[in-house]
């Protein structure tokens, strides 16, 4: 009987894993907080579609990670492979948007005072007022040209705006002044003495 030998490859498939994108506070398409994507061992991974982006109130999207490492960034574009012999979740990044105060002294001729700069959720206070307005004492600031006072000189403000370097205007609120006037009465025989 004659010998042969025959040489055999094995053949091997890359494992595929469900890797679940969560939003962190945030949303995705249709008010979901999470959602998944295939990923295939030692593949590079697909660039994210619109859908699989979030969104979140005052706050920009920075990119996805898993730990500390970046996977995704804020266009939810990645150049890395996917290297875990498992799925795992991923943590959406958010930078909290930056928006200014714009201050009207509604009917002030004092100098205009220049917009202060606030950062979405997170506290400051406003510039102190400069107005002045004849006859008048400042009040406070409105939301609103002819509104009721809703801040206080120097307010503390978390959430006047939640657009990434979008403007807030608020108004001055003037109340008229109060004067005494106390009349003397004369005796006007003496007049003209």
């Amino acid at each position: 009987i004659a010998q042969s030998s025959v040489e055999m490859t094995a053949h091997w498939d890359a494992n595929e894993y469900t890797v679940t994108l969560d939003a962190n506070g945030g949303e995705f398409a249709e008010d979901k907080t999470t959602v998944t994507i295939e990923v295939v061992f030692n593949a590079e991974i697909a660039d994210l579609t619109a859908a699989e982006i979030p969104s979140k109130t005052g706050y920009t999207f920075a990119g996805f990670k898993l730990g500390e490492e970046e996977y995704f960034d804020a266009q939810g574009q990645t150049a890395k492979k996917w290297t875990q012999a498992s799925g795992a979740t991923m943590t959406a990044a958010w930078t909290n948007n930056t928006y200014y105060v714009v201050y009207d002294g509604n009917g002030s001729s004092s100098e205009a005072m220049a917009k202060s700069e606030h950062r979405y959720d997170v506290t400051s206070k406003l510039t102190v007022n400069t107005y002045e307005l004849t006859g008048y004492t400042f009040q406070g600031w409105s939301l609103e040209k002819d509104g009721e006072v809703s801040l206080g000189d120097q307010a503390e403000v978390t959430t006047l705006n939640a657009t990434a370097n979008g403007e807030t205007t608020i108004y001055a609120v003037w109340k008229a002044n109060t004067y005494v006037l106390t009349l003397v009465q004369t005796d006007v025989a003496t007049l003209g003495q």
